[in-house]
């Protein structure tokens, strides 16, 4: 690797280990849990025809 190419990885790794640290998480965690829920609807309609 060069020397360049050092420096990316290392920045790159502490700018998302600070997001993380500063809170980062439970935007993600939302986001996740937002789609998980919309996908589960969207099951259960398809799953439940209606009458």
């Amino acid at each position: 690797m060069t020397l360049v190419q050092t420096v990316l990885l290392y920045g790159c790794t502490a700018v998302c280990g600070l997001y993380l640290i500063s809170g980062g998480y439970k935007t993600i965690r939302a986001y996740i849990r937002k789609k998980l829920t919309r996908l589960l609807k969207q099951r259960m309609l398809l799953s439940n025809p209606r009458r």
